[in-house]
């Protein structure tokens, strides 16, 4: 990795990053692989504004996505021609004013940059810490379905943790007719009081921030234990109201 990725890219994400509570019941991301991630799709939107035969194009992401399959030693030349401007790109878009990297990116390219991201021998269906893996557990029980069809990933210590998403869940299931379909659940772990938290959400929204988590899960216990009765009520609470969102959600889809 360069100083450029190792001192720049991650410094002010980090800033509302790394509590403890978030680290021990949801895992955190693998930074390596974020950075590269990140990365390599600043890049590409960059590249892709930059030269007319992709910005006159109706998809310039996609068409120099076909190039960069199609001939690889082209699209380095590309990086390689650009590297000081696309350094100060992610610099204007990053580090100075970071809701509008936010826009730069569709929310699915966001998070498919998480789910690359995940911490190395990780399993989607199978979460590595407790308190998600108990969580992932209780609501596939709740729903008979099977634990391939729930997938858990950690968002902790990457940039969706500032728009409220510490951790996501991921339901495939099939529709009326029979088409796969999934449901993103967007999920944000506080110490902080209710009344705390739709505060520091006002704060944010106010600096042009926008909250895309779909549930807050209120806890003081920075450890968490399968044998205390307090976690192992708020394990069920928690998956009860997001089974509940997701019910709506299909709903919605269908």
């Amino acid at each position: 990795m360069n100083n450029f990725e190792d001192n720049f890219l991650m410094h002010t994400f980090n800033e509302n990053s790394g509590n403890l509570l978030e680290k021990n019941l949801l895992a955190t991301i693998d930074d390596r692989k974020y950075k590269k991630n990140l990365q390599e799709k600043l890049e590409e939107i960059f590249i892709a504004e930059s030269y007319s035969v992709f910005k006159n194009s109706n998809d310039p992401v996609g068409l120099l996505l076909k190039l960069k399959r199609r001939d690889p030693q082209k699209y380095k030349e590309l990086k390689e021609e650009s590297s000081q401007k696309i350094k100060k790109f992610i610099e204007d878009r990053v580090s100075q004013n970071r809701h509008k990297f936010l826009k730069e990116l569709s929310l699915e390219e966001q998070f498919k940059i998480i789910e690359k991201s995940q911490p190395n021998n990780s399993d989607p269906s199978e979460p590595l810490t407790n308190f998600a893996d108990d969580l992932h557990a209780t609501i596939v029980d709740e729903l008979g379905i099977e634990y391939e069809d729930l997938e858990y990933y950690t968002a902790v210590n990457s940039h969706l943790d500032y728009s409220g998403v510490d951790a996501f869940l991921k339901f495939k299931y099939l529709d009326t007719e029979k088409k796969e379909k999934e449901i993103r659940i967007c999920l944000d772990v506080t110490k902080n009081s209710v009344a705390g938290k739709i505060e520091q959400q006002k704060e944010k929204a106010r600096a042009g921030g926008t909250s895309l988590s779909d549930i807050v899960i209120f806890t003081e216990n920075e450890n968490y234990s399968r044998k205390r009765l307090e976690d192992q009520e708020l394990i069920k609470k928690t998956a009860k109201k997001i089974i509940e969102i997701y019910q709506q959600k299909m709903e919605g889809n269908n």
